[in-house]
């Protein structure tokens, strides 16, 4: 597939938020989550020679967060969010070090922003 220059992938996103109803987004988003928890599922409980290979977890999480991306768009809520990325993380990063695990890491911002020039 070719890629999308960053000015195409305002336009789709835009579009895809304006032309499809909040319902038929949300949709999208349970769709595209369900083939992800299919393959995550098969990952675990497969033999190592029956499991999905990595391309599939890839395609699939590229699909949930494209998805999640348009509808936190569509219902301008993109700050919030990232908000609550940010305050998970920070959750996870305590529970870490409270269990002296404590290896220094950077929380980077893990959603993917909408296409800005």
């Amino acid at each position: 597939m070719n890629e999308l220059t960053i000015e195409q992938g305002e336009q789709l996103q835009e579009a895809l938020k304006n032309n499809n109803n909040l319902n038929f987004n949300i949709l999208k988003v349970i769709e595209e989550n369900t083939e992800l928890n299919e393959v995550l599922l098969k990952f675990i409980t497969k033999s190592p020679e029956h499991r999905p290979p990595m391309d599939k977890i890839i395609e699939e999480a590229g699909d949930v967060i494209a998805r999640l991306v348009i509808l936190i768009d569509q219902l301008d809520i993109e700050d919030s969010v990232q908000s609550r990325i940010d305050e998970k993380l920070s959750i996870l990063y305590k529970h870490m070090v409270e269990k002296g695990n404590g290896t220094k890491i950077e929380v980077n911002k893990i959603i993917p922003q909408p296409y800005t020039t």
